[in-house]
This record gives C-alpha cells, structure tokens and sequence, in this order.
C-alpha cells in the first residue's frame, strides 16, 4: 500500500508506525474566482505547475521548495497585485522565494488553516472521543 497515516486513519481508523508514512499531501488551487486568476495561472505554468499543485509533506523534512512560492502566488493581491505585471512575469518566482509582505505572509496562514480544518474535518471522531 502506498498510503500516508493520514490517509491510512481517515480510511481504516489506524496508523503504522513506519516513518515513511509520516506524510500528507497538501492540495492548493488557484481559484477561478480569483480577479488575478488568468495571470496567477500563467505564472505558475511558467514554472512549471498549473492550476492545481499538490505538495508531500513530510514530518521531520523541509517543505517542498515550490510551496512557498506557490502559496505567495495564490495570496497575491492589493497592493501586492503589482508583481502580476507582464513586466515582472519572467522575474516574479525569484520575488516569490521570500517574503512578500505582511499581508501576503498572513493571508498564506489563513490558507494553510483552512486547509488543516478541511482536512481535519474529514475525521469522524476526535483524539479525545478516540482515547476515552
């Protein structure tokens, strides 16, 4: 089986204690509604991702290098949307390797939240209804 525990609990209710399971893949999307959606995907395929980037991470390892400059792109907006310009297209990654602004950096927090609760969500019991 190529499962993580993530996987493993959610669809059988156990864990192995083999660390190469110590994994979750985390899905990020650019959405359609986003008014930056055309440009944020051009970008992205630019660098070789798409619509849609999917990123192992797993526990006791660095984040895939891609993620963070993919999640920057995604939150980019207000007075950040400047980096969307056809004159930063070719340059924006390397602007996106770090920090953008606070704004940026905050709203990259409020996704990844989003995306534990969802994940979290899929669990039909809690650790402490597990554990009593």
């Amino acid at each position: 089986m190529d499962k993580s525990n993530a996987e493993l609990a959610l669809d059988y209710g156990f864990t192995e204690s083999n660390s190469s399971r110590d994994a979750y893949t985390l899905t990020l999307e650019i959405s359609e509604s986003d008014p930056f959606y055309d440009d944020k995907l051009d970008i992205a395929e630019l660098n070789g991702m798409g619509e849609t980037a999917y990123f192992d991470i797993v526990l006791g390892e660095s984040l895939p290098p891609q993620m963070l400059p993919y999640l920057r792109l995604l939150c980019l907006g207000g007075t950040d949307a400047f980096l969307l310009e056809a004159l930063f297209r070719n340059a924006v990654w390397g602007h996106l390797e770090l920090p953008v602004s606070q704004d940026n950096e905050e709203a990259i927090c409020q996704v990844i939240r989003n995306a534990c609760k969802s994940a979290l969500g899929a669990y039909h019991t809690t650790i402490e209804e597990v554990c009593l």
